[in-house]
């Protein structure tokens, strides 16, 4: 292992990542929900998300590195934020909703930043497109948790 990342490396462990603060953010927002369906979708997005950060980790060491975790302490302030924002929604379930969906087009923001695209579509295509498929099927399942 080498102390100096290449652009793939560096890639690899910034999606990496995203995807782990996500499943995070999916199983905070299940256990804050008071609808059991609603609890349901996002442990299943969770799951989903969970198999898609397993896959970059087992690239990450293929590559030659170790994957990284989350700050914790980071987190925990977001979810704080989240928590306080969802209480004063007009609709729990909307407020979860709009925040899961706010933070899926903050995913495919990261996915399409050129310092993230060029190498992984270049080495690692095949986990590129996963990852843009899965915040698709995230998506779909959040508009038909709630729709708009």
């Amino acid at each position: 292992m080498s102390f100096v990342r290449n652009e793939t490396q560096v890639a690899l462990r910034d999606v990496h990542v995203a995807l782990l603060e996500s499943v995070d953010h999916y199983r905070d927002a299940a256990e804050f929900s008071s609808s059991q369906v609603a609890a349901e979708c996002f442990n299943a997005i969770a799951e989903a998300r969970e198999a898609l950060a397993n896959e970059y980790a087992e690239a990450i060491r293929a590559a030659d590195d170790l994957p990284s975790v989350p700050d914790p302490e980071l987190e925990g302030g977001e979810q704080f934020l989240s928590h306080l924002a969802t209480l004063f929604a007009a609709d729990e379930l909307e407020g979860l909703v709009e925040q899961r969906l706010d933070a899926e087009n903050r995913l495919e923001q990261l996915l399409q930043q050129s310092k993230i695209e060029a190498p992984l579509r270049e080495v690692r295509a095949d986990l590129w497109q996963s990852c843009r498929d899965n915040i698709a099927r995230a998506r779909q399942q959040l508009i038909e948790l709630h729709p708009a």
